[in-house]
């Protein structure tokens, strides 16, 4: 199956930008565990993003379990990031410092 081969790459730049050393996790992840694994910077992740044309929300995992339904321009709760941009494939989060990419859930 080449899906697992795709998600690879992903999943190691994921566990890079959470200070996790990529070397000594073994790959490929399923979804169960990466579920566990610290998030970056106590950084959210994407548990869905719905709407239409520029109406897009997105609904985030926070760093403690709790979910938070955002839309661009709003703050992310608990973090100095806000969301600067939704796609129909994409959360896009700054600080003024830092821009990032969320992961999904």
């Amino acid at each position: 199956m080449i899906l697992p081969l795709l998600r690879q790459p992903r999943i190691q730049r994921e566990l890079e930008e959470s200070g996790i050393d990529a070397r000594t996790a073994n790959l490929p992840l399923t979804g169960r565990e990466l579920a566990i694994l610290p998030r970056a910077g106590g950084l959210p992740s994407v548990e869905e993003i719905y709407g239409s044309g520029k109406q897009l929300m997105a609904r985030l995992v926070l760093s403690d379990g709790k979910r938070a339904e955002l839309r661009q321009g709003e703050q992310i709760p608990g973090t100095r990031f806000w969301v600067e941009a939704i796609s129909a494939r994409a959360v896009r989060v700054a600080d003024g410092n830092d821009k990032r990419t969320l992961a999904f859930y």
